[in-house]
């Protein structure tokens, strides 16, 4: 279903997916200026300056990619809208003779993307999710412009979160960079189809 939107609500969701990518952008420039002034690394600040261009590049394609949203969107009047879970994991999935989702309460009407953007977030390590959005996009496609705007949001690195333990440091540190690794293949695989079409 599509419904009339303001064209002030494109422009919110795009001024705020710019700040988070400046926010994070900042968040890590100040990480590799505390790490460039460290004597000796500790094996969690070689990690990050190891990857550091890596993760400078998730956020550069973010940015590129929501600056090229906005443009294909900027004066649409309409945006597709569907019935959200808004709070998607394997926890809500129970599978009896026919499989249905629960826990409904944090339900909405939004943009079909979002309950593909939590599944990711909550399972990216668990699944090939490659094989399983091309199994949801079969049946339920989104538009090229919703498709821009998962492959931005899901990109997009999140902060380190440091622990007393340098051992659990380097793990959350690790985690982070295997999203960014996996999240960037599948990028790659939908980045073509969103250029084709």
């Amino acid at each position: 279903m599509y419904k009339e939107i303001d064209l002030d609500n494109y422009k919110y969701i795009y001024e705020e997916i710019n700040k988070e990518i400046e926010d994070i952008f900042n968040y890590y420039n100040i990480v590799m200026d505390n790490i460039d002034n460290t004597i000796y690394m500790s094996p969690s600040n070689y990690l990050i300056a190891r990857n550091i261009s890596f993760i400078y590049s998730a956020i550069r394609y973010a940015k590129r990619s929501i600056d090229y949203w906005y443009k294909l969107i900027e004066n649409k009047r309409k945006i597709r809208v569907v019935t959200v879970h808004n709070n998607l994991s394997l926890e809500h999935y129970l599978k009896n003779d026919k499989p249905y989702l629960i826990s409904w309460d944090k339900s909405k009407i939004d943009m079909p993307i979002y309950d593909l953007i939590n599944l990711y977030h909550n399972h990216y390590l668990e699944f090939d999710f490659t094989e399983l959005l091309d199994i949801y996009f079969s049946k339920y496609p989104l538009t090229k412009e919703e498709l821009i705007l998962f492959l931005t949001i899901i990109s997009l690195p999140k902060k380190i979160e440091y622990n007393k333990s340098e051992y659990k440091t380097v793990l959350n540190i690790r985690r982070q960079l295997d999203y960014i690794y996996k999240t960037s293949e599948l990028v790659k695989k939908y980045k073509c189809k969103v250029l084709r079409v």
